[in-house]
């Protein structure tokens, strides 16, 4: 395929990690890396189907995918390179995989997150707030004053950092640094403007392992900025701000951003303060008259 060598030169000058790998071809160079961020298709949008299905897995010589406890040898999912399978709108995939050197067969359904809208708002007569955001998509709203406030992030993977700044400027009186970029070459502050329109006396944050990336970095800066505390479970721990790249037939999202806020790089998972099953979680919700 032409250009490979130039596709793999310039992930190493933009990729904020250290590569170092001698393959001569673009799938082997992804392959060989350790990276679950570092994705490559022919097609956009550039996805990992294995990251789209929540599916925990490593990089070894070949795929390995990490389920039900054990290690199995992933062959193909509906019978395409596991990595390069795009979703092409379908909730329903047979993953074909090697175990014991026995072959079996997985179906796997994905959440229909496209039909799902980004946003939801619900109220009751004591003046508490519940907001479910399914991404870092910008929403609209008017003032809110709430007494309890919360904030559902479960499920929410992030988003862009513009759509971070407006949705955070929603309840900032005033300019504040939600984090920094960073690689070997540059280095930037993330920060929102005043724009406040949610007034609050106590959050509640509800995250959970799929929390990531930017719905990350929003955790952080509202748990050090306002009287919050974190319900559910462990957040992802996504710490890259990545770009897509088009070069020919390929579609390459690379990770060149690390993120930091104030000094401390961002790389674990975000812990709860009090840890929550989602049963516990609709009871919580229950007992505020939000349940969604």
């Amino acid at each position: 395929m032409r250009n490979e060598n130039y596709i793999i030169n310039y992930i190493r000058k933009n990729c904020c990690y250290k590569l170092i790998n001698n393959s001569k071809k673009v799938e082997n160079f992804v392959l060989g890396q350790n990276i679950k961020w570092l994705d490559i298709s022919t097609s956009p949008p550039v996805f990992n189907i294995l990251n789209l299905l929540n599916i925990k897995y490593f990089i070894a010589d070949n795929l390995y995918v990490f389920i039900d406890g054990s290690y199995r040898k992933v062959i193909s999912i509906n019978n395409s390179n596991p990595v390069l399978e795009l979703a092409k709108n379908q909730n329903f995939y047979k993953l074909k995989y090697l175990k014991n050197n026995s072959i079996y067969y997985k179906n796997l359904y994905r959440p229909s997150w496209k039909k799902i809208e980004s946003y939801r708002i619900k109220s009751n007569s004591r003046k508490d707030y519940y907001i479910k955001l399914n991404n870092m998509s910008l929403f609209n709203t008017e003032t809110i004053c709430a007494r309890n406030l919360v904030i559902d992030l479960r499920g929410n993977m992030g988003g862009s950092l513009k759509d971070l700044k407006n949705i955070a400027s929603l309840l900032s009186s005033n300019k504040s640094s939600l984090c920094n970029i960073f690689n070997d070459r540059e280095n930037y502050s993330i920060n929102c403007e005043a724009n406040k329109k949610i007034y609050f006396e106590k959050l509640f944050l509800l995250i959970d392992k799929f929390t990531a990336s930017s719905a990350e970095i929003f955790s952080i800066w509202l748990k050090n900025n306002f009287n919050t505390t974190l319900l559910g479970e462990k957040t992802m721990g996504k710490n890259t701000i990545v770009n897509t790249r088009k070069f020919n037939d390929y579609y390459i999202k690379i990770p060149r951003y690390l993120t930091s806020y104030k000094g401390k790089l961002l790389f674990d998972s975000i812990y709860p303060d009090t840890y929550m099953t989602n049963i516990q979680i609709n009871s919580f919700l229950k007992d505020f008259n939000l349940q969604i």
